[in-house]
């Protein structure tokens, strides 16, 4: 079985470029079955903390007209 799991995120900066953007997004990134039986995933990240990431852009940015701006804004480890 395939698993995932999220983070929401109210900004980011652009390494490449400097910029910071922001609006909310999310992260996501695959589960073992053993993080998932172990919960690890649980509180990846403290609240008010600068993390840095080696993330990709989705590929898939299609999504219905009733879908919230950061659905959008995502990346993936």
């Amino acid at each position: 079985m395939l698993w995932t799991a999220t983070a929401r995120f109210p900004a980011y900066v652009d390494a490449a470029t400097g910029d910071l953007k922001q609006g909310e997004g999310y992260i996501v990134w695959p589960l073992t079955e053993k993080d998932v039986e172990k919960r690890k995933y649980f509180r990846c990240f403290k609240k008010f903390c600068i993390y840095h990431l080696r993330v990709r852009e989705l590929m898939d940015k299609t999504a219905a007209p009733n879908i919230s701006p950061s659905f959008y804004n995502r990346f993936s480890s």
